[in-house]
């Protein structure tokens, strides 16, 4: 990777006892723009006030989701160990991670002018099962539960042109029953 390009290359082994046989590297030059992408998570009231972080959970996990503008369907994004979520820490910064090296285009595209890729953080929690860990991201509603308190979880998209990401956490209003029993001033 150089100035954040990338070459991409395949090489064809030569065997020594074919003597019709050329040890031969083919290199096809792909322009790969890459860029990083911050995220900066919020946990807000319903009235959009900053909540303290008295109540707050010390770890989140989220899952970086791409497509295309064309594409109907959201992708997960796996880093180079195969994870396709990442754990995100409080600490005296505040809660903020940095996806590095991601391609800002869909240089697999066979179009002259490769689609840029939009890009998305979905939270969602951990489930292990028969010793697998597998990420399970919000339902359709975004509605998180943690700490018994339900929260809508959204996320503006970010791109090569603006590469910052915004996690917002609101606090739903409590909802519930209440039964109520009319009784006259006689009773």
């Amino acid at each position: 990777v150089v100035n954040g390009k990338e070459a991409i290359g395949s090489i064809v082994e030569y065997k020594q006892d074919d003597p019709n046989t050329v040890a031969v590297a083919t290199f096809t030059n792909t322009t790969r723009t890459l860029i990083d992408i911050n995220l900066t998570k919020k946990w807000v009231d319903a009235d959009n006030k900053e909540l303290p972080d008295v109540n707050l959970p010390r770890t989140i996990y989220v899952q970086l989701q791409r497509k295309t503008e064309t594409a109907l369907k959201w992708e997960p994004v796996v880093d180079g160990t195969g994870q396709n979520y990442v754990e995100v820490n409080r600490d005296q910064g505040g809660w903020t991670h940095t996806f590095t090296n991601l391609d800002a285009d869909d240089y697999t595209s066979k179009a002259e002018t490769k689609p840029v890729y939009q890009y998305r953080v979905v939270e969602g929690t951990l489930e292990t099962k028969d010793g697998s860990t597998t990420f399970k991201p919000v339902g359709d509603d975004g509605i998180l539960i943690i700490n018994g308190n339900a929260y809508k979880a959204d996320s503006t998209t970010a791109d090569k042109n603006n590469a910052i990401i915004t996690l917002t956490n609101t606090l739903q209003n409590p909802k519930f029953n209440l039964d109520i029993l009319k009784k006259s001033a006689d009773e």
